[in-house]
């Protein structure tokens, strides 16, 4: 598969996930009435469990 067809499927599924809300969006809208920081714990916490998928997958 060309790199550049690759590129354009990821671009795809990235924005099917981004433009639907989620659980994640959910949780940071609620958690974001009690905490200004809420956001960024809700992304670091997300991040913490994507960045190994991220790597084992690569």
């Amino acid at each position: 598969m060309p790199l550049l067809t690759f590129l354009f499927e990821a671009v795809l599924i990235s924005l099917s996930g981004v433009l639907v809300p989620g659980p994640i969006t959910a949780i940071t809208v609620e958690e974001g009435n009690k905490s200004p920081h809420a956001g960024a714990l809700v992304a670091i916490g997300h991040g913490i469990v994507e960045f190994p998928l991220i790597i084992s997958i690569f």
